[in-house]
C-alpha cells in the first residue's frame, strides 16, 4: 500500500523556491539560452528526511547546499532541513524555501493559530521577519547573496502583498506586487502584480511580463533578469509554464509533454537559462485557477507524487522528462524539479524511492 501524500510546495506558493541564479549586473549582455543545454547524464543524489520523519522535499539549491523540508509522521508537521555534507540538518518547525551562497536560509515557520511566520536560519540563529501592517500571516520565498529576502503576507480572506525585508530596513511592502517569490543580486524581484500580470520588480520600478489570459506569476529570475513562471493559455486548458528572455519580449509559452489537458509550472532558472519544473497530468493535476492562484500562497498546494513528472526546458531542446537522463536502474521516480543552482550543475526536487517520498539533487 502506497504511503499517505505529504504536501508538495509548489514556487508559486513559496517556491517553490525560486532558485535562479544570483550576481552580476542586470545592465550585462543576455546570455545565449539556445546555447544552453541539460547534461546528457545525472546522478541522483539521495536528499532523505531527518530523524524522526517519513518523507521529504529539496526545493532550493546553492552549489552542493540544499534547502527544503521533512515531513514527520503526521503527515502534516513539517520541519525546516537543511542538506550538508552528506547529512541532513533539522533547522526546526517549518518549511525552507531558498538558500544563498553564504548558507543563509529562508522560510516561514507555521504558528499555533494557523498562521505562518517569515523566517530567516542565519548560521544557528532563527529570525522572525515580521509582518507587514494589516497582515497576519507571511512567507519567505527567495534570499539573494547579500541577504535581501522576499516573500508574501496574506490576510485571510485572500488579501495578500509582496515584501522586502533586509536587516537594516526590516520587512517593506514592494509596490505594485501581490506575491514576490525570489530576488536575485541586483535586487529584481520575480513575482505578480495586483493585475494578475507576472512582473519583474526592480527598486521602485515594475516590468509587467504580461500573461496567457487569466493570470500569470514568476516564480524565478536569473542574474541577467530572464524569469520563469506559470499561466494559462486561455480559459478551459491548463496552465503552462513560461520563460521571459529579458529585453521587454513577449514570454514564451514552454508547453507540455502530451495533451491539452497537463499542466506545466516553471520552479527555476539558471544564469545559462536552464529551466526546470514539473508537469502536472491527470489524475491528481488539477488545473490552476485564478482564485486558486490567489489563495495559494501561503498555503501549500497538495499534488500527486504518482502522476507528476520533473523537467528541464531549453531553448534549443525543449521540454525533457528527468526522468530520461537518469540511470533506469536507479529505482527512481523524478516527480517535481524545484530549483537549480545559478550554475546550472545541481537540480533539486521531490520524487519517488520505491514508495517513499525523499527529496534529491541531481548532478551532471
Amino acid at each position: 500500500m502506497k504511503p499517505l501524500m505529504p504536501t508538495l510546495t509548489l514556487a508559486i506558493t513559496i517556491a517553490f523556491i525560486g532558485c535562479g541564479g544570483e550576481g552580476g549586473s542586470s545592465s550585462r549582455q543576455l546570455p545565449n539560452s539556445a546555447s544552453a543545454v541539460p547534461a546528457e547524464h545525472y546522478q541522483v543524489i539521495d536528499l532523505a528526511p531527518v530523524l524522526g520523519a517519513v518523507s521529504s522535499q529539496a526545493n532550493a539549491v546553492s552549489g552542493r547546499h540544499v534547502a527544503g523540508y521533512s515531513v514527520l509522521s503526521d503527515m502534516i508537521s513539517t520541519r525546516a532541513t537543511f542538506w550538508h555534507d552528506g547529512k541532513a540538518e533539522d533547522l526546526g518547525n517549518g518549511v525552507a524555501n531558498a538558500i544563498n551562497s553564504s548558507n543563509q536560509i529562508a522560510g516561514y515557520v507555521s504558528q499555533s493559530d494557523g498562521t505562518s511566520r517569515a523566517t530567516l536560519w542565519d548560521h544557528g540563529k532563527v529570525i522572525g521577519l515580521g509582518t507587514l501592517p494589516g497582515f497576519d500571516s507571511c512567507v519567505a520565498n527567495g534570499i539573494n547573496d547579500f541577504g535581501v529576502v522576499v516573500g508574501v503576507c496574506s490576510t485571510t480572506p485572500g488579501n495578500q502583498a509582496g515584501f522586502l525585508w533586509t536587516a537594516k530596513t526590516g520587512m517593506q511592502p514592494i509596490a505594485g506586487a501581490a506575491i514576490a517569490n525570489a530576488v536575485n543580486k541586483s535586487e529584481a524581484i520575480a513575482g505578480e502584480d495586483t493585475n494578475f500580470h507576472a512582473a519583474i520588480f526592480k527598486r521602485g520600478t515594475e516590468t509587467d511580463l504580461g500573461l496567457f489570459a487569466v493570470f500569470a506569476v514568476a516564480t524565478a529570475v536569473n542574474k541577467s533578469g530572464q524569469a520563469v513562471g506559470v499561466s494559462p493559455p486561455d480559459y478551459i486548458r491548463g496552465s503552462h509554464a513560461f520563460f521571459y528572455p529579458g529585453g521587454g519580449a513577449k514570454i514564451q509559452d514552454l508547453g507540455t509533454f502530451t495533451a491539452s489537458s497537463d499542466d506545466t509550472v516553471a520552479t527555476g532558472i539558471s544564469d545559462s537559462a536552464l529551466v526546470v519544473g514539473v508537469d502536472l497530468y491527470p489524475p491528481g493535476g488539477a488545473h490552476y485557477t485564478l482564485g486558486s492562484a490567489r489563495t495559494l500562497t501561503p498555503h501549500p498546494r497538495t499534488i500527486n507524487y504518482w502522476t507528476s513528472l520533473a523537467f528541464i526546458w531549453t531553448a534549443k531542446t525543449g521540454l525533457i522528462d528527468l526522468n530520461t537522463l537518469i540511470s533506469s536502474g536507479s529505482g527512481w521516480k523524478l516527480s517535481g524539479a524545484f530549483g537549480i543552482d545559478h550554475n546550472g550543475r545541481a537540480i533539486v526536487g521531490a520524487g519517488l524511492i520505491g514508495e517513499e517520498v525523499h527529496g534529491f539533487m541531481l548532478t551532471p
